[in-house]
């Protein structure tokens, strides 16, 4: 329009087009599907805050403390014990709940650690591979935006790969 003599004069018409962004998290408790509860793989924490009735959205930490801590008994309960336990570990600028972007900075600020996250959909399938092979090596399912605790891999997708009973 510079130097030409035009003017403008107004617009007739404008689309603007957005689409909403959710980035996948793992947050609040969630109960399972029948097919991934019943094989018993899965360790799922119901994570409450003590100081209110309200759900945390910390099923990540959970999931990740109680691998590095395994118990036998009461394995989807979190004590107090174990809450501080997983004050040792470092979530120095990581947001609640975590994004699966997230725990590659988990996994360079806890060397011993190496997090790998799967996801379900219709069968179990990689969503994110840790590049370490570490001390401790956490296997987690993200279910509906909650993080749950992989105990066997081998049974959890012993129906996708096979009929026996032998670990794969």
């Amino acid at each position: 329009m510079n130097g030409s003599r035009w003017t403008f004069h107004s617009i007739v018409a404008l689309d603007i087009h957005t689409a909403g962004y959710k980035p996948l998290r793992g947050g609040t408790f969630v109960k399972l599907p029948e097919f991934l509860s019943r094989k018993q793989a899965l360790v799922n924490i119901k994570f409450r805050n003590e100081t209110t009735t309200k759900e945390d959205n910390q099923s990540f930490k959970s999931c990740i403390t109680r691998a590095l801590n395994p118990v036998e008994r009461d394995s989807g309960r979190i004590s107090r014990i174990l809450r501080k336990q997983a004050e040792s570990l470092n979530f120095t600028g990581i947001e609640f709940p975590v994004s699966l972007k997230a725990i590659d900075k988990f996994d360079r600020l806890n060397p011993k650690i190496a997090v790998s996250v799967l996801g379900y959909e219709n069968s179990i399938y990689p969503r994110r591979i840790s590049k370490f092979k570490r001390e401790s090596n956490v296997t987690l399912l993200l279910e509906n935006k909650h993080f749950c605790l992989v105990k066997s891999l081998s049974r959890q997708c012993s129906s996708q790969s096979s009929k026996d009973t032998h670990n794969k």
